[in-house]
């Protein structure tokens, strides 16, 4: 392997696991943070952070730097699927956390883009967050403050693919993680 594509590989792997290690790491904080927030804004908390997921959704969109109109156009189903589970989603930050997969999915699949090619890339980076998922919510069913629920583990998960869809969209389809 080539001295860049290595430490790249491991740079890539290294983001993945300090992201998971973020999210795995505020479990226990994340519903105080959340309800301090709720008090301090009161009516205002839902909307904002329904407009902060909207703008760091717009920003990297454009960061992704897609050329082509038509490619947006696919983006329409996924956007949708997003406010559909924004709507079941009663709590803001289970919103956020819905998000937080959606990035995990993108960064399992960079880290893994070093061993794998598509299609069996997609298969794996989906697995890995399903499993990264899981045992988010092992985590918060040992937490005091927290439940384990296997419908989150889906919901990740599915985050997690429509993470995987959208970077595979804005970007050529045949283009690698790295590209």
């Amino acid at each position: 392997m080539e001295p860049y594509k290595s430490k790249q590989k491991a740079l890539d792997w290294l983001i993945l696991i300090l992201y998971t290690g973020i999210v795995y790491a505020t479990l226990y904080h994340a519903r105080m943070v959340s309800t301090f927030l709720r008090q301090r804004l009161g009516p205002w908390y839902s909307p904002f952070v329904n407009i902060f997921i909207l703008l760091m959704g717009f920003l990297f969109v454009i960061q992704m730097g897609q050329k082509k109109w038509t490619s947006y156009l696919f983006l329409v189903p996924i956007l949708g699927i997003y406010v559909y589970m924004f709507k079941q989603l009663p709590l803001p930050e289970e919103r956020i956390h819905f998000l937080e997969y959606g990035v995990m999915g993108y960064l399992s699949l960079r880290a893994l883009a070093h061993t794998f090619s598509p299609p069996s890339l997609y298969i794996w980076a989906a697995g890995l967050t399903f499993l990264l998922g899981w045992i988010d919510e092992g985590i918060q069913g040992l937490l005091p403050n927290r439940i384990y629920d296997i419908r989150d583990v889906f919901m990740n998960g599915l985050s997690g693919i429509l993470g995987i869809l959208v970077y595979k969209i804005l970007l050529n389809p045949n283009a690698s993680p790295h590209t």
